[in-house]
């Protein structure tokens, strides 16, 4: 509580003093003055301090209510109390003070959990083939500024002795940054730009093609817009044998298993998608050379994919750098994968360079006997296949002719020797021998 002061009245003082050292004249030896003293009043009324105390107290009596349609968000009193400053000021009052930046920090966390992502506009084939629009949708972002401004003001009518009220959350929209209207403009202009085709023999290194024809349902018709960028994996989705991979061809440990891994053979899919892309000029991203050259694909331009037991992962990526959306088409025939890129054209042109080739390794041919197979039956493992380094450079130019992308390919690919499993008959070389025939 306050309480009175006692101050010295000095100019009182000064004036008896005066007035006593006059009279020393008299033949008085000494003399005394006096004055009344000063009764002063505190700064600050005990009642003023306990009023703002208790407007403060009201404030943060409980946690606000947020609302967000039917969802509900909680503030707790820790986290109001912490934004409630309580300063006197020179009037002998105290001013409650709720800080908006402190209220409009402590809303980040919620901005990130009510934010949702603007799914921007694209195309899709219909049933019969014609090129169709799939509508953009807004997406949305918390106002924290403004988000902040009602939770002051819903607190200062609590303060006052307003019924508490939840707040509304202050949402803004999200523009797609492709939309909708865009897309119906640009979707009669849709031509193909590109394609590719690779064929497949269909055994048990692919699950019988499965392991290529599914990858190819999955990405035909998807949608690229612009700046978006397509990644491999991501646009598959899920590969497990509950999605109809089985296992699959392989290069492990520099050998071919043929059956060595879930989802083998797949690289049909994402080389071909990549030569596709290619073609288009659009901007490449990840990509990597098999471990040696297979030869159903162009030299120096194929992509691998894996996931590996330990985590690691290749993927094969390109962007769209277009003004208009990348519209993919997969097709599937026996023995045969093919895409097509389809968007507005750009009158980009893409050219090749010859692929260069030197260090060239030779690959040896063996026989390797067996007891695994029946007498002078024959299995051939492992074809003969050379090693080298090669590069392929691929330019693309605007409809000006300017360049925006140069690209140079770089392949090291090992040299591999052949392998011809042959059953064992008397007379024959131990299980395990190995011979060179070529």
């Amino acid at each position: 509580p306050s309480s009175t002061g006692v101050e010295v009245d000095e100019a009182s003082l000064r004036a008896a003093a005066h007035a006593a050292l006059a009279g020393l004249g008299n033949g008085t030896a000494s003399t005394t003055a006096s004055a009344e003293p000063l009764i002063t009043e505190p700064a600050s009324r005990t009642e003023i301090a306990e009023a703002a105390a208790h407007r403060a107290n009201i404030i943060v009596a409980a946690a606000v209510s947020l609302v967000d349609g039917s969802t509900r968000h909680t503030i707790p009193v820790e986290t109001v109390r912490s934004w409630l400053r309580v300063k006197p000021d020179a009037d002998g009052d105290y001013t409650i003070e709720l800080s908006s930046s402190s209220v409009e920090a402590d809303l980040a966390g919620l901005a990130e959990t009510v934010a949702a992502r603007a799914v921007d506009a694209g195309l899709a084939f219909a049933d019969d083939g014609s090129v169709i629009v799939v509508a953009g949708t807004d997406g949305r972002a918390l106002d924290t500024a403004a988000t902040a401004e009602r939770i002051v003001a819903a607190l200062e009518a609590r303060a006052d002795g307003a019924p508490d009220a939840s707040v509304e959350l202050a949402i803004s929209p999200v523009a797609p940054r492709y939309t909708t209207a865009q897309a119906e403009a640009a979707a009669p202009q849709v031509v193909r730009v590109s394609s590719w085709t690779t064929e497949y023999t269909v055994n048990e290194r692919n699950f019988n093609g499965n392991n290529i024809t599914i990858p190819t349902s999955r990405i035909h018709g998807q949608s690229v817009a612009p700046g978006r960028q397509f990644d491999f994996w991501r646009a598959i989705g899920d590969v497990s044998t509950e999605d109809g991979y089985g296992p699959g061809g392989a290069i492990v440990n520099g050998r071919t298993e043929p059956t060595g891994a879930l989802a083998g053979g797949i690289c049909s899919c994402s080389t071909t998608i990549f030569n596709a892309a290619l073609r288009a000029g659009l901007e490449m991203g990840a990509r990597r050379n098999h471990y040696y050259y297979i030869d159903r694909y162009p030299l120096g331009l194929d992509a691998t994919v894996f996931r590996s037991s330990s985590g690691s992962t290749q993927t094969m990526r390109f962007r769209n750098d277009t003004e208009h959306p990348v519209l993919i088409k997969g097709i599937n025939r026996y023995g045969k994968v093919r895409f097509e890129i389809w968007t507005v054209p750009t009158g980009r042109t893409v050219t090749f360079s010859e692929p260069r080739v030197e260090d060239r390794r030779t690959a040896s041919d063996t026989l390797e006997y067996t007891d695994d197979l029946a007498p002078g039956v024959r299995s051939r493992t492992e074809y003969p296949t050379e090693g080298f380094r090669s590069w392929i450079t691929r330019t693309v130019r605007d409809a000006s002719g300017a360049i925006i992308h140069r690209d140079t390919y770089y392949s090291n690919y090992a040299a591999i020797d052949g392998i011809t499993l042959v059953g064992r008959s008397p007379g024959d070389p131990p299980d395990g021998t190995i011979v060179i025939v070529g």
